[in-house]
């Protein structure tokens, strides 16, 4: 799990007669949550549970619950990669695997500033790499499914217009069905007319009878899925004495999601050659959309996650440049539904954005600095060697 950390800095540089302002975007492959704990803050040995998952048990950690009150880590660390079966939006409650896990607003490692928790959708660039996602504890109702069809669809309260709703449940299908059959229905509903809008502008680079496969010879299959998957880590913690608020019932101790807390659909990634790509179409109902060999991959439509076309140094891409993946060589990761229809969340190519800054990612690093004449450090010579690679747009010299 990596995310970046970014410094921007501003030099002028000659551009004819003119100076102009030169941004150049460094972003750091740093540590996430996760890996950040393979160096304890508070000088500790990690700890390392059975799953393999790395931690820092400081007492020092609290974290803060929507309705005030606060608890405390404990060295006790836990993990869960399995499918959800509830989620106890007014109490901020995921049930997954026999647990019962808590998402608070903020968590204060070793007593720093709070970090708000986000929860994640699943990347594409490996290493538990996170993707964007639009949930946490203060809106953890948008990962109910009746506001990820209704009120958060095609530019409802908290959607996008582009993101017309959710084609599949954080449920299984049967779960889905038997938990909220009006949503099930349009999720279904959805998927349907997704399809439909989308294939026929892909009609000449897809099998004949793909309709066929991806809907049935009747046009209303309703391709089966399995329930997505929450992949989390961290720590028991302790209810605070007196921090409950009054007529409240407040759990003594509850599992913390302070490592890593993933929400995932699915996790199906495709890789090939793109032959063909169009541009979003909200008339017809479909979103971007292109195809690799018998697969039609479509931006995702569901408010819940991102949807994001990452360039050669992994910085986002402008939604304006995916017809020009026509003819590339890309790789997706999204949800699918059945065979042959993948919901892309996040696309990784090789692309520059021609009116972007620069950017400059480094992927290995390392630090010197000089010696004091007594051995000690705190010398005034740094010394930075780095590895890494850099896009460097054509407008900019």
């Amino acid at each position: 799990m990596t995310n970046q950390r970014t410094k921007t800095t501003r030099r002028s540089v000659g551009m004819s007669a003119a100076a102009a302002a030169l941004t150049l975007t460094l972003s750091l492959l740093w540590p996430g949550v996760a890996n950040a704990q393979l160096s304890c803050a508070n000088g500790q040995p990690p700890v390392t549970g059975l799953s393999g998952v790395p931690s820092c048990p400081d007492a020092n950690t609290t974290a803060e619950m929507v309705d005030g009150s606060i608890y405390r880590q404990t060295p006790e660390i836990y993990a869960t990669e399995g499918p959800i079966y509830d989620i106890d939006v007014a109490n901020q409650e995921v049930h997954v695997m026999g647990k019962v896990l808590k998402i608070p607003v903020v968590v204060n490692y070793g007593g720093f500033a709070g970090t708000t928790m986000n929860i994640s959708g699943s990347g594409i660039r490996g290493n538990d790499s996170e993707a964007r996602s639009e949930m946490d504890a203060e809106n953890i109702d948008r990962m109910l499914d009746t506001n990820a069809v209704f009120r958060d669809a095609a530019g409802g309260l908290n959607g996008m217009p582009d993101q017309t709703g959710a084609i599949r449940s954080v449920f299984s299908s049967d779960t889905s069905l038997a938990k909220d059959s009006v949503a099930d229905a349009k999720i279904n509903a959805n998927y349907r007319n997704i399809v439909k809008a989308c294939y026929s502008r892909h009609a000449a680079f897809l099998p004949a009878n793909f309709l066929e496969r991806a809907l049935g010879a009747d046009g209303l299959r309703e391709p089966p899925y399995y329930g997505g998957t929450f992949k989390t880590a961290g720590h028991r913690y302790t209810l605070e004495n007196g921090t409950c608020p009054n007529g409240a019932t407040c759990r003594p101790t509850v599992l913390i999601p302070d490592i890593e807390v993933v929400l995932e659909l699915a996790e199906n990634v495709t890789e090939g050659t793109v032959t063909s790509a169009f541009g979003e179409d909200l008339a017809a109902g479909c979103p971007p959309s292109l195809t690799i060999d018998d697969q039609m991959l479509v931006m995702n439509p569901d408010p819940r996650f991102g949807r994001d076309i990452l360039g050669i140094v992994g910085q986002e891409i402008s939604g304006d440049l995916f017809t020009s993946l026509d003819g590339t060589i890309i790789a997706a990761i999204g949800h699918m539904r059945g065979e042959h229809v993948n919901f892309m969340q996040e696309i990784l190519t090789d692309l520059i954005d021609p009116n972007d800054v620069v950017h400059i990612v480094l992927d290995r690093g390392q630090i010197t600095e000089t010696n004091t004449a007594d051995g000690t450090f705190g010398g005034d010579i740094l010394s930075v060697r780095a590895i890494g690679a850099i896009d460097k747009p054509q407008h900019i010299v």
